[in-house]
């Protein structure tokens, strides 16, 4: 690394236990996997269905699944989510020690990056599959958009085969939003959505049907809620899933936007070709109150990773919307792989 880029490395400023309510933006913060070191053979690139673009090494390839990249040779990861610009402020309080801490991530150093713009930065760890990650966040923006950046890199390997701290704080420092997102890529299709119109991208690869066709800043909250909505994303990482109705039961409990959920049924169905479940749940939403009904499909694939599908309608309308939804989730489609 040169003397001018040794120059940009994060000068890290402890910080105190921030106390801050659970967040319901921050999702999907992947699972995990590595990378080769090797930072001279670096080039610049923007991954599909997203503003972000980065200076990374030759070993990382697009991700597949999600918006960001892989080196599948050592196992690391970049996760890139795009938000909307006014979701930043949201972002910086939400974004911290004690929100993460509830995802199992844990020793959370906050800090800055050498970067003349408002931003966001923290490290810590994680561990997941029966191994320790270290993981790099940086939550940057624009005039026009936000996205959050993490960087994930098995512990043993930072610094030998993986990206080491300082290495990763660099590419941190020249990340930047492009005016425009790269070209999409569709991991899916669906052959029906009846009166729901696709209302756009939620972080890069997933996709949100609603009323009105319209994206809202917060997709899954408020407002948005009163009208029924179907969501559907591709897992990060690859996962062993030994019981799916167990695995699918633990997924619809999980949900940011809801409370007091409880399964009403669960029922084995074909989708695509593929053995899935359908749960069917009711709840409360978080926010305002209102009583919630849930319609989630989990659909796994043979590599390990799984499409999980979700409509979400108010409780009164919700057996008017269930077979819609049921409908929606039996036309998906995925596919083939770039």
């Amino acid at each position: 690394m040169n003397k001018k880029r040794a120059q940009r490395r994060l000068a890290i400023r402890p910080a105190g236990t921030p106390s801050l309510r659970a967040t319901t933006l921050v999702v999907a913060i992947a699972a995990l996997i590595n990378v080769m070191a090797a930072p001279a053979a670096a080039r610049e690139i923007q991954t599909p269905n997203s503003r972000v673009v980065l200076d990374l090494p030759d070993a990382y390839a697009p991700a597949s699944r999600f918006s960001g990249f892989v080196n599948r040779q050592v196992g690391s990861s970049v996760v890139i989510l795009d938000f909307p610009v006014a979701a930043y402020a949201e972002l910086r309080k939400q974004f911290t020690a004690a929100n993460l801490a509830k995802r199992g991530i844990e020793n959370v150093v906050k800090g800055s990056l050498s970067r003349s713009d408002d931003h966001i930065y923290m490290r810590a760890r994680q561990v997941a599959g029966g191994r320790t990650f270290a993981k790099f966040f940086a939550i940057i923006k624009n005039d026009a958009a936000a996205a959050l950046i993490t960087f994930n890199v098995p512990e043993a390997e930072v610094g030998r085969t993986g990206l080491s701290q300082a290495q990763v704080e660099d590419i941190l420092v020249r990340a930047r939003l492009a005016d425009q997102r790269a070209n999409s890529r569709d991991l899916f299709k669906l052959g029906y959505n009846g009166q729901l119109k696709l209302a756009g991208r939620v972080f890069g690869t997933n996709k949100l049907y609603n009323l009105t066709g319209t994206l809202p800043d917060k997709p899954f909250e408020g407002a948005a809620r009163q009208d029924p909505f179907f969501f559907i994303a591709p897992s990060h990482s690859p996962v062993r899933i030994v019981n799916l109705e167990a695995f699918a039961r633990k997924a619809v409990l999980s949900l940011r936007f809801a409370k007091n959920i409880t399964v009403r049924s669960a029922t084995a169905l074909k989708i695509d070709g593929r053995d899935a479940i359908a749960l069917v749940a009711h709840g409360e939403e978080r926010e305002g109150g209102v009583l919630t009904g849930i319609y989630q499909v989990v659909v796994p694939l043979a590599d390990g990773n799984y499409f999980r599908m979700i409509g979400v309608a108010p409780l009164p309308k919700f057996a008017i919307w269930q077979p819609e939804f049921e409908k929606m989730a039996r036309s998906f489609t995925r596919l083939p792989a770039p």
